[in-house]
């Protein structure tokens, strides 16, 4: 019993490297999308930043092989089936599932902190396009109402184009807002994880969650309009791909450090401690 044990983790990381190897069709596909010129970058990448920085609190969980076993098959099947269907949503879904099956087979990292994987996976195009160009059109017009009636600059809008002397910036899909809803609920999700919270509070919060959601795109449109009328269009359209999401990633790290838990084993429906 004492020699199994030290040998189980000293071959682990050959497990992980095996399931990467498996998984290298969906990681390679999630790193070309990622960098797409019309794709979002930081709220795909913050999750894992979140994950990194949640890492340091212990959350015992001994290895599940029966389970953790039975997730990884399932993943796997699910990414051949999704490359085989060119259905590259439900391939990209398995990997999450793989890697959380891996943490329970081996007992770490804990599997509840590699949820928020699932946050990493890019929200499906007709999700995304469901909702174009009625949303960025509101967007636009309310910004546009509120810079040219409110504070007496040239604006104007149409459709999805803010206009000013004639330059203009489009806004596109990913500014209608689904990705900072997703982005913030994995915010969400790792506050609920680090303080363990309630169930019934989390589901609470994430019914109030989308409402927020508006009125942070208006913020941020508004903020691209104030660069356009400052003659910096390309400014604005970097604001809207990257800026925006920093900006809220910063401000959550700020919230986040004064919320860390100083114990170790937070107790909650979150955080139920295997017997």
């Amino acid at each position: 019993m004492t020699d199994s044990k030290p040998k189980r983790v000293s071959w682990a990381w050959l497990e992980w490297l095996a399931l990467a190897i498996a998984l290298s069709p969906v990681l390679v596909e999630w790193w070309t999308y990622a960098w797409a010129p019309d794709t979002r970058f930081f709220p795909l990448v913050l999750p894992l930043v979140l994950i990194l920085w949640a890492r340091g609190i212990e959350w015992p969980s001994p290895p599940r092989s029966a389970l953790g076993t039975s997730l990884i098959l399932i993943g796997l099947g699910l990414e051949i089936v999704g490359i085989l269907a060119q259905t590259w949503t439900v391939a990209r879904v398995a990997a999450p599932i793989a890697v959380i099956g891996m943490a329970m087979r081996l007992g770490n990292p804990s599997p509840r902190l590699l949820t928020l994987l699932f946050f990493a996976v890019p929200i499906p195009t007709f999700v995304m396009q469901s909702t174009t160009p009625q949303l960025e059109s509101f967007y636009a017009a309310v910004v546009s109402q509120v810079l040219a009636e409110g504070l007496g600059f040239g604006v104007t809008s149409s459709g999805p184009l803010l206009i000013v002397q004639g330059q203009s910036l489009e806004l596109t899909a990913p500014d209608a807002g689904w990705q900072t809803a997703f982005l913030l609920m994995a915010g969400l999700w790792t506050l609920a994880l680090v303080r363990g919270w309630s169930i019934s509070r989390v589901i609470l919060v994430c019914v109030a969650l989308p409402l927020t959601v508006p009125a942070l795109q208006i913020g941020a449109v508004g903020v691209a309009g104030l660069l356009l009328i400052s003659g910096l269009p390309d400014w604005g359209t970097a604001w809207l791909r990257w800026g925006f999401y920093l900006t809220l990633f910063v401000l959550a790290l700020f919230f986040f450090r004064g919320w860390r838990p100083a114990r170790k084993e937070p107790a909650s429906p979150l955080h139920t401690p295997a017997p």
